[in-house]
């Protein structure tokens, strides 16, 4: 789906939007009496509805969402905001989805033409059982009634966006504003979207407005709550990466399954094949030294077996290309000769067999988790539209029924008490209450956590200690998951447990008991916030039992960066190895839901590659509980945010002895990237590509991913020892807080006010006499204001002007007083070094006399090898490699230089040739004026010089005998 198509769905969204939003806010406060503070007005007030059980109805479930939301934190106005939002997105959604269904031969023409559709013709005459429209007493409504009609009929199949009990059903738009949607909807010049199955998923992104999310994330560095996490993390996945993550995870599964006999060989272009790929046979051990990649045995596999997860599913964009592999393997399952046996034996009919396919894919093998409802709702209409396009052959009333779908949405229990222990005390024996009120106070983080909630852990640790003590005198206490308060005792029932097959079944009996309680809330019709209540009890824990599955496969677009400010605690305290970033901590946590040799397909941030603050992640999660496979290293562009990205494959094998296979695309253009990385998949020679022993990755400190490089340069890093501490020191320095205040040029100040020292002076000082050096600078701070000051700078490698000088009078005192500044390493001010600015298009080192402040932006590097020695070292392509491995982002920090090995170097070379270099980088200033090194003016330099030879002539020469001269250095 290319930008222009995509923009044609922005628009239409937007615009529906905007007119879903006004109309659905008029309706809640004018007809409904819900005012935008959260006042609902007294009923009695409102005799044009009192009678009106629809709208007794809502209003009854408006008072029930805005003290939930209370309940958990939120303000009555923002509560109903959020009510306006969920009713207005669902309604959008259910208009989509009918046009979707028509497009796709689902249903009749319903909305395309409004009330002249000749699906709503048919329902006059079929269902109303009037000859013709001019016999309605009132179109509109009819029309109205129609659509609720149509929802109702899909409802058995997609209930949780057509449920006829969800508020949205009695919030419906009037007339006016419908026409004006369905205009919107219409449009002919969007008519082609409605052909894609992406355009559902591009409605997701599309709904929350960019302006939105720019504001929260001004406001706050980390999302605030669960609604904020879900769309400030809502970035579409570009089909290629879906594509190759899933090739390379189901598609890999499968195919090893199989052992390369499979139409998904050719079916998953992205899938990565190893140069010289042997399948091992079952109980054949790989060989110790061997040239060809060795595939280890894996066990066939009843298809209805297999589970795919995607635990932050969004749109559910991997699960639709996963139900196009599943086909496949269906297909060849049954077909083959070992797992054809028990599908054959089930469906001796091969035809009617291949018409079940769908229904097994969505009842057996998918499974979507997601923080956001509307998210749920976009996956569910957006697979079950995926298995209709398989029966567009087959009578709607004869195509199979899907009863079991599995998207859940992570939410909260209900947050109501007295519905809760109404419902509790329905519970035999009461040991069952007792788990289900303690799983309930865990799930309070449902929302927050998501998939990352070990909630079903916390429920079987529950039942094992009421175990423990039904079995023995021993009063075990509960140490609180939430908060800091003091642990107290279980009060556990256990006068009513007989024998230990409860706790057999404990598990089960906890959710066959709240399934019993839902229907029987709904039989005795209790009211309406009752059933809302009991619905909400069956989504939370569907999200328990969904998470007491193991995994085969799990497919991810997880959120990146910090987790939302009400769940960090917990992610800090459950996840301590990779709390720095949420889409480390959900790699740890889907391989506790993954089977040995399962896979992870993940796109997240590549920084968690090599950042040192990721180091536990990479070497304990990554080498030692799983290993790479293969990795496609994208960088910027791929998904509409500011962060360089990976898409990469993990399999629940430790990595020792193990190969993966990486992909560099940081250079491609943002539009081919997809193209190129086929390229490279598909060309074993291709110089993107990279086939890379894991074990080798461990010789660098920190153990960073630096795939790119040869195990001889990794090596270097076990030959030689870090810099740091042997023959020198790397030093961040000053952070004034307000550059204006403190920082000038130095032509703006007096020269007789710059801490200086006079060349015969100067000359009576030692070379060695370091601290002989900088006392003669501390020294005149008493009586000079400002100090020479180094600040990163442009690009200039082995010499810069050094132009700025900062307020350090009185060894810094006012900056010391100064709220916010950083006095970073003030003992290494003043002597001669090399800085190097913290953020450049390239590393670059650059001689720092002595006399100098440097700061937090302008690194400074000390060595004992000698100023003009260690200038070649740093500038040397070597070093920069070395940077290249330790670095994630584009700032050269300070830990990173300081592991660079070393060795020390050839003294009277490196000497000699960075000698010339700084001359020749120096003449490059002698015509301007504002610097330290001005000799003359460049018209006075062309006196012996041709005419025909201008300024800019000359610079060049200068600049290709600096090139020159760093390629020997």
């Amino acid at each position: 789906m290319d930008k222009e198509i995509r923009n044609k769905i922005k628009k239409m969204v937007q615009d529906a939007r905007k007119a879903l939003l006004k109309e659905i806010g008029e309706l809640l406060e004018g007809a409904f009496g819900l005012h935008k503070d959260g006042t609902i007005e007294d009923i009695s007030r409102l005799p044009q509805i009192k009678d009106d059980q629809n709208v007794i109805k809502a209003r009854e479930g408006f008072a029930y969402v805005i003290e939930r939301e209370t309940v958990a934190g939120s303000k009555r106005h923002e509560a109903v905001e959020r009510l306006i939002l969920g009713l207005t997105f669902t309604h959008l959604n259910r208009l989509v989805a009918l046009k979707l269904m028509e497009r796709r031969k689902v249903i009749r023409e319903t909305v395309s033409r409004g009330s002249k559709s000749n699906g709503f013709v048919h329902y006059v005459v079929d269902v109303l059982k009037k000859t013709d429209l001019s016999q309605l007493d009132d179109i509109d409504i009819a029309y109205q009634d129609y659509i609720l009609y149509q929802c109702r009929e899909v409802a058995e199949e997609i209930k949780v966006l057509f449920d006829q009990e969800d508020l949205s059903s009695y919030v419906f738009p009037r007339p006016r504003a419908l026409k004006a949607v369905l205009e919107i909807i219409n449009n002919p010049e969007i008519d082609n979207i409605w052909d894609f199955d992406e355009t559902i998923g591009w409605i997701y992104q599309y709904f929350t407005p960019k302006e939105i999310r720019e504001q929260a994330r001004a406001e706050s560095s980390a999302p605030r709550n669960s609604w904020e996490l879900a769309f400030r993390n809502q970035f579409y996945t570009p089909r290629y990466v879906v594509q190759f993550l899933t090739d390379n995870t189901l598609g890999r599964m499968w195919y090893e399954i199989m052992q390369g006999n499979t139409r998904l060989s050719e079916y998953c272009e992205y899938m990565v094949k190893p140069r010289n790929e042997v399948f091992l046979q079952r109980d054949e051990k790989p060989a110790a030294q061997a040239d060809s990649f060795q595939v280890p045995f894996r066990e066939k596999k009843d298809p209805r077996l297999l589970k795919i997860l995607d635990p932050a599913c969004g749109s559910g964009h991997f699960l639709l290309y996963v139900f196009n592999l599943l086909m496949i393997i269906y297909r060849e399952a049954y077909d083959d000769k070992d797992l054809g046996i028990a599908l054959q034996k089930d469906y001796p009919d091969k035809d009617a067999f291949e018409r079940e396919i769908p229904r097994l894919i969505l009842e057996n093998n998918l499974y979507g988790i997601d923080i956001d409802l509307r998210a749920i709702q976009i996956a569910a209409l957006a697979l079950w539209l995926r298995a209709q396009r398989e029966w567009v052959k087959i009578r709607r009333e004869d195509r199979p029924r899907v009863r079991n779908a599995h998207f859940i949405c992570a939410e909260p229990m209900p947050g109501n008490q007295k519905l809760f222990e109404d419902f509790v005390s329905t519970l035999k024996p009461a040991l069952l209450g007792d788990l289900v009120r303690n799983v309930w106070e865990k799930m309070k983080l449902a929302g927050e956590a998501g998939s990352l909630l070990q909630i079903e852990q916390e429920l079987r640790a529950a039942i094992q200690e009421a175990k423990r003590k039904w079995e023995g005198p021993l009063k075990p206490v509960q140490v609180p998951l939430f908060g800091k308060s003091e642990p107290r005792q279980l009060s556990l029932s256990l006068s009513e447990i007989k024998d230990e097959d409860f706790f057999k079944e404990a598990e089960e009996k906890v959710f066959s008991a709240l399934r019993d309680y839902a229907e029987k809330v709904k039989a005795e019709n209790h009211g309406y916030s009752r059933r809302l209540f009991a619905e909400e009890s069956i989504r939370g824990f569907q999200f328990v039992e969904v998470l007491q599955n193991r995994f085969d496969v799990v497919l991810m677009n997880p959120p990146f960066g910090a987790a939302s400010l009400p769940s960090r605690g917990y992610i800090d305290k459950t996840y301590p190895r990779t709390k720095n970033d949420v889409y480390a901590a959900f790699v740890e946590r889907i391989l506790q839901l993954l089977h040995d040799k399962g896979f992870i397909g993940i796109i997240s941030s590549r920084t968690g590659f090599f950042l040192s603050s990721f180091t536990k992640w990479r070497e304990e999660i990554l080498m030692k509980e799983s290993s790479l496979h293969a990795v496609a290293d994208f960088g910027f562009g791929v998904l509409e945010a500011m962060v360089e990205t990976a898409a990469y494959t993990i399999e629940k094998t430790p990595a020792t002895g193990r190969k993966a296979i990486f992909f560099r695309l940081l250079k491609d253009d943002v539009d081919a990237k997809g193209e190129k990385l086929l390229e490279a998949i598909q060309n074993a020679q291709s110089e993107k590509r990279f086939d890379i022993q894991l074990d080798s990755f461990s010789l660098v400190p920190n153990t960073p991913f630096s795939y790119w490089v040869c195990d001889r340069i990794r090596n270097k890093f076990k030959e030689f020892p870090p810099f740091e501490g042997n023959g020198g020191t790397v030093k961040q320095g000053l952070a004034t807080a307000d550059d204006f205040r403190f920082v000038r040029a130095n032509w703006e100040v007096k020269p007789t006010d710059i801490n200086a020292i006079k060349w015969a002076d100067w000359l009576n000082v030692k070379d060695e006499n370091i601290s002989e050096q900088q006392t003669i600078f501390v020294e005149q701070t008493t009586n000079k204001r400002w100090a020479t000051f180094v600040k990163g700078g442009e690009y200039s490698p082995y010499y810069s002007d050094i132009h700025l000088v900062v307020n350090y009078k009185y060894k810094g005192r006012e900056l010391y007083l100064f709220a916010g500044s950083v006095i970073r390493n003030p003992d290494y001010y003043f002597r001669s070094g090399l800085t190097y600015p913290l953020v450049n298009r390239r590393f670059n080192s650059r001689e720092m006399n002595a006399g100098c402040i440097f700061s937090h932006k302008g690194i400074a590097i000390f060595s004992e090898f000698g100023l003009l020695n260690a200038l070649g070292f740093f500038n040397s392509t070597l070093t920069e490699k070395f940077i290249m491995m330790l670095r994630a982002q584009h700032g050269y920090e300070v830990g990173q230089v300081q592991r660079i090995p070393v060795k020390k170097p050839n003294v009277d070379k490196l000497t000699e040739l960075s000698l010339k270099i700084v001359n020749c980088q120096q003449s490059l200033y002698y015509g301007d004026e504002t610097t330290h090194v001005f000799l003359v003016p460049p018209l006075l330099r062309l006196i012996n010089i041709p005419l025909s030879e201008t300024s800019e002539d000359i610079q060049e020469k200068e600049i290709k005998k600096i090139m020159k001269l760093s390629v020997y250095s």
